[in-house]
């Protein structure tokens, strides 16, 4: 066989298509036919030579040149009346271990061979892939049968394709032009007839838009507003849908990632109940200033302002929880505005944004561009800024330095630490930020959250300066705007927040700074280290030693249950240095950010506005972003069955949290609010909560169950928790009600 190979070779009405290639003896083709391949394709002896061929090529060799590069399509398409049916297996999903392959079966149009075995061997690795195959005329697509459990996920996509008529064949001439710049120099494919462009639709442009912006996980739950939508991502291998369990933890989900990535995490919902469902966790993004954008679907165009099913006026509704609504009415508007939706979620402060797509729209077709993600803008610090800042520090003898969300990005907290050492300067991560700064650092000034220890609180009030690098300075942080004292604090400020609206909004500061935090503690390093920085250091000492007293593994041991103190110590030994940990709303938090020591390298994720149901969900989504990497969750009793079903979610898609679930059968903290407002009431009937037994729960979704009724048990079943790779694990914890926080006992 040599590199020429002329003109496709016709059989009736059935076009095969040569090129370059290894023949194989175990078929008898027709005359001129040679199968295009890289590797070897077997047929069964008895196939009907005119009825089917099947080949192989290197994706990893002509990938790039492919539609959307290396590791993205699978697609299916017809020519002339034949089936024509390519998968192409990416590096996720591809047909064998290197997941390089790209299979292409065609069936004849008159010929009808059925249940015939076919075995594709790659040389590369010699690993067999079976699967048998009906092939049917075009016009007998659903006569396509297969054996689901032996095909790999893109020769699966493929079929589905044929199944359903979902047959697209405007790319095919880009994979013989991708396989011609492959082959020899000297040698010629085969001819083909361009089949006339299938119009792009709103839904395929959308979903290209998801794809140009780096979403590689989508988060819904499903809904016929926005089946346009799903059915076009079935063509974008490289976006994962994750298929959830109720609105709340799938946008809880979203949250977590565009927490994780810091950029928006995406979730899809349907129109009415399913938004309504996802409100919870907008509320979070908007008050946590995390970005995040939801695709919501509507109601056909054409039955607006009837009441039509479900039809909700999402710019009224969500005026107060999102950044930003914009309704997609045209078809030409699909793409710019999914391309304003993450500018807006991620600039200046960031935040939930909707775009708002009806039922009818994703089928329209449209010529419009894909708009382009647009490039993050970062506001930097004024050189004259920066200067005030430096002396105002060089005068402060007890400053101090309170780091937020708004500080975010790989190798953050080592450039915070350098600032720390040479200008000697105490820092606290604030409210459910504890992974913002080395726990275990001589200058961490202790944490910042609801509800700061008395000594502590005593001791940070001497401050001469606050810097809040990074933090929005909530009622949570300022201690219910008593420190600093709103709107005129009782110290000098200094407010360092990426958006100018925000400075200033609540507390007059003495110096505003609307600039990237990161960029502002750059900025100090490169300047001169002050000459009398020591001065500070008894300073910083006296605020360590405050938080290493309240960090100490001391508690009481409870006779009504666990002291959650021990199970929080206990799993801090086990955290490894990249861990995610995750916790719900409630008293029980408090244990985690007295007792569990951070360190740089670990992600702690939550609602910091305190929305119970986000623990259980933003612990999947952990797991999923960063798989076979721990992902810890702490929930309470109330919280885990909020949204504890999306554990049902972990095990659909194979990852393995650790859920710790508190169960001191009563909404503790508002059992703590009652005793502190209305001392020697009762309250019972307004907090008790009769429980299941959780470790049963869980297994009942096919998680591993497991129960801490007694102290000792602790060390093992933690050690045990850990040990465990294979699928989740919940912990039930029968803990004390007595201990109702890291810091108060019941009277």
């Amino acid at each position: 066989m040599g590199n020429r190979i002329g003109e496709a070779a016709r059989t009736g009405p059935f076009r095969w298509w040569a090129g370059d290639a290894v023949a194989t003896d175990l078929i008898q083709p027709p005359v001129n036919f040679q199968p295009v391949a890289v590797g070897v394709t077997e047929f069964d002896r008895d196939l009907h030579p005119g009825a089917a061929a099947a080949f192989e090529v290197d994706h990893g060799a002509v990938g790039a040149q492919m539609v959307a590069g290396a590791d993205d399509i699978v697609q299916a398409g017809h020519l002339k009346g034949d089936v024509v049916e390519f998968g192409a297996g990416g590096r996720d999903r591809g047909a064998t271990d290197e997941g390089d392959a790209v299979m292409v079966r065609v069936a004849a149009h008159e010929h009808h061979a059925a249940g015939h075995h076919v075995q594709a061997v790659n040389v590369g690795n010699l690993e067999a892939q079976h699967f048998g195959v009906k092939f049917g005329r075009a016009g007998e697509i659903g006569d396509v049968q297969h054996d689901v459990a032996d095909f790999s996920d893109a020769e699966r996509h493929a079929l589905r394709a044929l199944e359903t008529g979902n047959i697209g064949h405007h790319w095919f001439p880009r994979l013989v032009d991708a396989l011609q710049k492959r082959a020899a120099p000297d040698t010629v494919l085969a001819k083909y007839e361009e089949m006339p462009q299938m119009p792009r639709t709103v839904a395929r442009l959308l979903a290209e838009s998801l794809d140009a912006h780096d979403i590689d996980l989508l988060y819904c739950v499903p809904g016929e507003s926005y089946l346009g939508l799903t059915d076009a991502l079935n063509d974008m291998n490289r976006i994962k849908l994750i298929v959830c369990r109720h609105e709340a933890g799938a946008a809880f989900m979203a949250v977590a990632d565009g927490r994780m990535r810091d950029r928006a995490g995406v979730c899809v919902v349907s129109r009415g109940p399913g938004l309504s469902n996802a409100m919870v966790a907008l509320h979070t993004a908007f008050h946590d200033a995390t970005p995040m954008v939801i695709l919501i679907g509507q109601v056909e165009r054409k039955d607006f302002g009837r009441l039509a099913l479900q039809e909700q006026n999402y710019s009224r509704l969500l005026s107060d929880v999102t950044k930003l609504v914009i309704e997609v009415n045209e078809p030409e508007m699909a793409s710019e505005a999914l391309a304003r939706a993450f500018h807006v979620a991620e600039s200046g402060t960031p935040g939930p944004v909707a775009v708002v797509l009806p039922e009818d729209i994703f089928a329209e077709p449209t010529d419009a561009a894909l708009d382009q993600p647009r490039p993050r803008a970062y506001a930097g610090a004024r050189p004259e800024d920066i200067e005030q800042l430096a002396a105002m520090l060089n005068a402060a003898e007890r400053p101090l330095i309170w780091v937020g969300g708004a500080l975010a990005g790989d190798g953050v907290s080592d450039e915070l630490a350098r600032l720390a050492e040479r200008w000697v300067l105490p820092v606290s991560p604030t409210h459910r930020r504890p992974h913002l700064f080395d726990s275990q650092h001589p200058n961490y000034a202790g944490y910042m959250g609801i509800r700061v220890p008395k000594p502590q609180l005593d001791e940070v009030k001497q401050a001469d300066l606050l810097v809040a690098l990074g933090e929005r300075l909530t009622d949570t942080v300022s201690q219910s705007y008593s420190f600093p004292r709103a709107p005129q604090p009782q110290l000098p400020l200094v407010h360092v927040w990426p958006d100018a609206n925000e400075v200033g909004r609540v507390f007059r500061p003495d110096l505003a700074m609307a600039a990237d935090p990161r960029a502002v503690i750059r900025a100090l390093l490169g300047r001169p280290i002050p000459a009398d920085a020591a001065k500070r250091k008894p300073w910083v000492e006296r605020l360590n030693q405050l938080h290493r007293a309240a960090m100490a593994p001391h508690y009481d041991s409870m006779a009504d249950g666990v002291n959650f103190a021990a199970v929080a110590i206990e799993i801090g030994k086990h955290l490894a240095p990249n861990a995610a940990v995750t916790s719900d709303a409630g008293n029980f938090s408090s244990f985690i950010h007295r007792y569990i020591p951070f360190k740089p390298g670990q992600i702690f994720l939550s609602s910091v506005v305190g929305a119970m149901g986000a623990g259980v969900p933003m612990a999947v989504a952990a797991a999923l972003r960063r798989p076979g990497q721990q992902a810890v969750c702490f929930v309470g009793d109330g919280g885990a069955l909020m949204t504890g079903n999306e554990l049902a979610t972990a095990r659909a898609y194979g990852v393995n949290p650790i859920i710790v679930i508190s169960d001191n059968s009563m909404y503790g903290t508002i059992g703590m609010h009652h005793e502190m407002r209305y001392p020697g009431r009762p309250y019972a009937n307004a907090t008790s909560l009769t429980n299941p037994n959780f470790a049963a729960w869980a297994e009942a979704f096919g998680a591993r169950g497991m129960t801490i009724a007694e102290e000792g048990e602790i060390p093992g079943v933690i050690a045990e928790a850990f040990a465990t790779r294979t699928r989740p694990v919940v912990i039930h914890v029968h803990s004390s009600a007595t201990q109702m926080s890291a810091w108060r006992k019941r009277n």
